[in-house]
């Protein structure tokens, strides 16, 4: 039904998941890298200038719209293999990853509040 149908080949057997495995790792460590390598890049250039104030963040909106970039090409690049349309695609990524780095990032300020709170409290006494 799969093949008839829909067109899907189903998965082949000789297909190693080691193999597999080791592709989704290095696809893990190349996109995940992209943010971080775009914060200390930034963040490296503007600590260079004597003159720098830290007013804004400027090396975690330069990650953020980096990673944002890399998102959407990555999501068009899939659409473009896949042979869905190339810009649905790369929408679906990026609003995907945002949503994942969104909710990251608030769990992660979260914790830190809370175990803020709790050093505060015990700190106190």
């Amino acid at each position: 039904m799969m093949v008839e149908e829909l067109g899907i080949m189903p998965p082949d057997d000789a297909d190693s998941p080691i193999k597999n495995g080791l592709v989704t790792f290095g696809s893990f460590v190349a996109f995940g890298i992209v943010p971080l390598a775009a914060y200390l890049v930034v963040h490296a250039i503007i600590h260079s200038d004597p003159a720098y104030v830290a007013s804004f963040n400027w090396a975690f909106l330069a990650a953020c719209i980096i990673t944002a970039l890399s998102l959407f090409g990555m999501g068009a690049l899939k659409g473009r293999i896949s042979g869905t349309s190339w810009w649905k695609s790369g929408f679906h990524i990026l609003v995907n990853g945002a949503l994942a780095a969104g909710s990251a990032y608030l769990i992660g300020w979260g914790v830190e509040y809370a175990v803020e709170s709790t050093l505060n409290v015990t700190t106190s006494c």
